[in-house]
């Protein structure tokens, strides 16, 4: 998919939060501790098998897509406000948009 340009998953959850109005708090679990916890959670199981991509950065590329199929990338901090508008209508606006203030 095309997308605005180089960011990082910290930026981006920073930019959730900026226009959610919350705090940004991030824990990092590393492959060990994800395998132990994945022993007996099995959705941690699945991200364990993940960990990998957050070890170090990776680039994805959607110029080809962008190209083939004539899309026009959206700005992160549209798609953070649209999304955020999503979720707050969707729960009718009274439900917070994070799990945790």
């Amino acid at each position: 998919m095309p997308h605005p340009g180089v960011t990082t998953g910290r930026a981006l959850a920073a930019e959730a939060c900026r226009q959610a109005g919350t705090r940004l708090r991030l824990v990092r679990h590393g492959s060990a501790r994800m395998r132990v916890v994945g022993s007996v959670v099995p959705l941690a199981r699945e991200g364990a098998e993940m960990v990998y991509q957050f070890e170090q950065p990776f680039v994805v590329d959607g110029s080809r897509a962008a190209r083939a199929f004539g899309l026009t990338p959206t700005p992160y901090e549209e798609g953070v406000r649209r999304t955020l508008a999503a979720l707050r209508a969707a729960s009718g606006g009274s439900a917070p948009v994070v799990g945790r203030p």
